[in-house]
């Protein structure tokens, strides 16, 4: 049997809201640029992160929010070197319920790789602030610690260092990311982390 060839790169699916950016509809100390009738931060890092991605990695955007301020936060910030493989928005998520509570959001990643075959799940990540939007694909997510506007914040170079290492791996589902929801402290610390040693 011919084994499956795997994608040259892996795709990275990216949260927006406390994830890459941090919006409001009230002004907040440090907003940088608005859009629609938000008030905008972008975390610092971004730009660097996707540089250091973009060799081994594929971007997805997928926000819970109404795609036209997706659309048009995007256009706000995104450099245009790195393309976008696709946009996924509100429209996309559906509710899931279990025990009789709902997630309102919920982010089925067999839907990207219905859309995109090219990527099976074993070669997806799913960088979120929101553990339960992915709850059945603790194998593909990534927790992102939530961005609320801090200026000092660097958790994307921790972020984009975990990345880059892992990317050769075969299967991403297989490797150990509960450590990277520890302290921020312990993020992207290689002592801390077989991953990174």
């Amino acid at each position: 049997m011919t084994p499956i060839e795997q994608p040259a790169k892996k795709l990275l699916v990216l949260d927006l809201d406390e994830c890459l950016l941090y919006a409001s509809k009230r002004p907040f100390d440090g907003w940088q640029l608005m859009v629609k009738d938000l008030y905008v931060t972008i975390r610092p890092g971004v730009e660097a992160m996707l540089d250091k991605l973009a060799p081994s990695y594929q971007f997805i955007i997928w926000s819970n929010t109404d795609p036209s301020y997706v659309y048009a936060k995007l256009e706000a910030f995104w450099p245009e070197r790195h393309p976008i493989l696709d946009v996924y928005s509100s429209l996309q998520c559906k509710m899931k319920v279990e025990g009789g509570y709902g997630i309102p959001f919920y982010k089925d990643l067999k839907r990207i790789v219905k859309d995109h075959p090219q990527f099976p799940l074993t070669q997806i990540i799913a960088l979120d602030d929101k553990p339960a939007v992915y709850k059945d694909y603790y194998g593909n997510f990534l927790l992102a610690h939530e961005f609320l506007g801090d200026p000092n914040d660097r958790h994307l170079d921790r972020v984009a260092r975990f990345l880059v290492h892992i990317a050769p791996e075969p299967n991403v589902r297989k490797i150990e990311k509960r450590w990277f929801k520890l302290d921020q402290s312990q993020w992207g610390d290689p002592s801390r982390s077989p991953e990174l040693g």
